[in-house]
């Protein structure tokens, strides 16, 4: 669970303590590990890497959001450290066109996990040098599983009890002894998982499945794009239909050149039908997207 965190080390987490990511991953890993962390809940973009070599920090715990924002200002892009060993997220799925951007423009390895409050953090971790860099990892101390419909399964002793309480909520959310994560993902053969999706979030076109996070991944790879989140609006003929909702500065300017980068890069059907120009994407307190409140938007006349 130190996730390549050494003794003497110093981490940097600017996540809020209510979180189970900061509390396991920021406090309670660095303990076992004997190194410190600064808890910075005042966190700006604008003197991020500063702050980093002034409190000789050697690791970094972010979530995707914070990760992107970094990348997307310049200031920083010929930055490079020789004390910062790695970049560590988790929280939501990272889009691998933001990790290889960050990879490529600050010289620092990023480490992806996976994990949920109701298995007390971590539940698979990538280890700094793996040789898939785009996975989350393996398990670690939590049994692993996909059900059939690709859900991923888990279970274990800090996997949250249904006999606690009883709690009725947590009964609902097993199968066969398998507790249900809500996240779809796959194995590749070496047993490494791959988070694709939310179940909730799957858009439905036709009966064609797209996954959100292919299509922001390629939106993101546009240097004029700030952030972007993709949901699924109503269709009366397929049912859903794909909308991205783009951070830029000026999207109209650049909108056909996103339709050819999407072209070029995903099949027909995944192609956003709208693109929605916002000066923020909604979040929670975690920096997770509000999906359901862009999903009432796009719905809204314009």
């Amino acid at each position: 669970m130190a996730s390549g965190k050494k003794s003497g080390g110093r981490g940097y987490c600017p996540l809020p303590l209510f979180h189970v990511n900061a509390e396991v991953v920021g406090v309670l890993s660095s303990l076992a590990a004997r190194a410190s962390v600064i808890l910075d809940l005042k966190m700006t973009r604008h003197r991020f890497w500063q702050s980093m070599e002034e409190w000789n920090i050697t690791w970094i715990n972010l979530v995707p959001a914070l990760l992107t924002l970094l990348i997307k200002d310049g200031s920083y892009a010929s930055f490079r450290s020789q004390r910062i060993r790695f970049l560590r997220t988790a929280s939501a799925p990272l889009p691998s066109s933001v990790k290889i951007a960050a990879e490529n423009m600050f010289g620092i390895e990023v480490v992806q996990s996976y994990g949920i409050s109701e298995a007390c953090g971590p539940v698979t971790v990538n280890i700094s040098g793996s040789e898939k860099p785009h996975s989350v990892g393996m398990p670690d101390g939590v049994e692993v599983t996909l059900l059939t419909n690709g859900e991923i399964g888990i279970r274990g002793p800090r996997v949250i009890d249904p006999a606690w309480g009883p709690n009725e909520w947590a009964q609902s959310r097993y199968i066969d002894g398998w507790y249900r994560t809500g996240d779809l993902g796959h194995f590749d053969p070496d047993g490494n998982l791959y988070i694709d999706a939310r179940v909730k979030d799957v858009i439905n076109r036709g009966g064609e499945k797209i996954f959100p996070a292919e299509v922001e991944s390629v939106l993101l790879s546009h240097p004029a794009v700030y952030e972007c989140a993709v949901v699924g609006r109503p269709n009366p003929v397929l049912g859903e239909e794909v909308v991205a909702f783009v951070v830029a500065e000026n999207l109209p300017a650049i909108e056909h050149e996103l339709r050819s980068l999407v072209a070029t890069q995903l099949s027909p059907y995944k192609a956003p039908a709208a693109y929605l120009m916002v000066n923020q994407l909604p979040r929670s307190g975690t920096g997770k997207i509000l999906r359901h409140h862009l999903i009432q938007r796009s719905s809204q006349p314009a």
